[in-house]
């Protein structure tokens, strides 16, 4: 279990505009969900930090205990839907990882090809992406506006203004991994004994088997079918079979 530094961060600003009540109501939610963790009421304690998120108390602690209830209730497919969400807001934390790795492992889950630049821009979340970017941005702005006031030494600034161009090009790449990970999202397999197709009817030939867990990417979608790749493969899945990892809370996650 991890604790709630950032949702109680959270917590402290939105008491500030709307005091009491919807403060009391994430702190009570929350202390819930970890006591019926710790009773091995691991249905309840998925269904209270669900109720969190669709309140919009997202955080990495948040969605990495609730894959740890979903994990203990024995959804493995949850569980790694939970996990990687809280990883797109830490991905550098070894216990989400960890845990992200087991619960793949258990079932021989497969994974979505990735290149190494994606690999590589998967070391930043969005948000830090974000500020990365506004900072490069910034420093740039002035790194100018002394080259025009300096003549002096025009040549160093001319150099700093090259570097934070190539920082503001890698920070763009980083932006756009992620924006491209909300457009053609990643998706979890939920059901279990499911296969991708060759095509998008029930009638078709199965083309690689895809156990719970596994973690693919979704590029095309044809009626209630979806087209996805994972380990280097495409093939055509039923939508209801997967679950998208982005956006948070889907018309699914709200039917539970």
């Amino acid at each position: 279990m991890k604790t709630a530094k950032p949702i109680l961060f959270l917590m402290l600003m939105l008491s500030l505009t709307a005091p009491g009540r919807l403060f009391a109501g994430f702190t009570e939610l929350f202390q819930q969900a970890a006591g019926a963790y710790d009773e091995g009421r691991f249905a309840d304690a998925a269904r209270l930090y669900e109720d969190l998120l669709k309140e919009g108390a997202g955080s990495p602690e948040v969605f990495y205990n609730l894959g740890n209830a979903r994990f203990k209730n024995g959804e493995d497919g949850l569980a790694v839907l939970n996990y990687r969400r809280a990883q797109y807001f830490s991905p550098r934390d070894p216990d989400i990882r960890a845990n992200l790795d087991y619960a793949m492992s258990r079932n021989s889950a497969v994974r979505r090809s990735q290149t190494t630049a994606a690999q590589l821009a998967e070391n930043l979340s969005l948000r830090e992406w974000e500020n990365a970017m506004l900072t490069f941005y910034w420093l740039a702005a002035a790194a100018a506006i002394l080259w025009m006031l300096d003549a002096a030494r025009r040549p160093v600034y001319s150099k700093l203004l090259m570097l934070l161009a190539v920082l503001l090009v890698i920070g763009t790449a980083g932006v756009r991994h992620w924006k491209d990970l909300q457009r053609m999202p990643e998706a979890v397999m939920v059901e279990t004994g499911r296969s991708a197709f060759f095509a998008p009817i029930e009638s078709s030939t199965a083309h690689f088997s895809l156990p719970v867990g596994s973690l693919v990417r979704i590029h095309e979608f044809e009626g209630r079918w979806l087209k996805v790749e994972a380990d280097g493969k495409e093939g055509w899945i039923p939508d209801q079979s997967c679950r998208a990892v982005y956006p948070w809370i889907s018309p699914a996650d709200q039917q539970e």
